[in-house]
């Protein structure tokens, strides 16, 4: 009975010792900062239209397929398109400096090359995005 009661006092030693009680960063007070202001507006193809912005719910990125030959996409953030991938990636990057933990779905045509799928989302992870996450058909 000592030898087992010997090794519950060494496991509860170790767990003890090889936990973390230290409190996440986001969660720390910070000292005074200024609050970023979303990038909100309609006039530049480099800013977050209106509704974009009221919809932070999710972000659904919608690939669709003009010519699969030619790898012509069209690009629908939340239903609103884009021009390209970059402005995409402003856009996406100009949500999740309004909110962090948006999630981000990624939904490709069956057509869609998995290079265009996948640098997109490679930009949505660069951009911050924590949750990405490719839409299941």
């Amino acid at each position: 009975m000592t030898p087992m009661i010997d090794v519950v006092f060494l496991l509860l030693v170790f767990f003890l010792a090889t936990s973390s009680f230290d409190k996440p960063e986001k969660l720390l007070p910070g000292g005074i900062s200024q609050a970023v202001k979303p990038l909100v507006g309609a006039g530049s193809e480099n800013v977050l239209p209106p509704d974009i912005v009221r919809e932070l719910d999710d972000c659904i990125v919608k690939i669709v397929a003009r010519d699969p030959s030619k790898a012509e996409y069209e690009y629908l953030l939340n239903g609103i398109q884009v021009a390209n991938i970059e402005i995409l990636n402003t856009r996406i990057k100009a949500i999740l400096a309004v909110r962090q933990d948006v999630p981000i779905i990624i939904d490709p045509d069956e057509a869609v090359s998995m290079e265009t799928a996948i640098e997109i989302y490679d930009g949505a992870r660069s951009s911050g995005g924590q949750q990405v996450f490719f839409a299941v058909k």
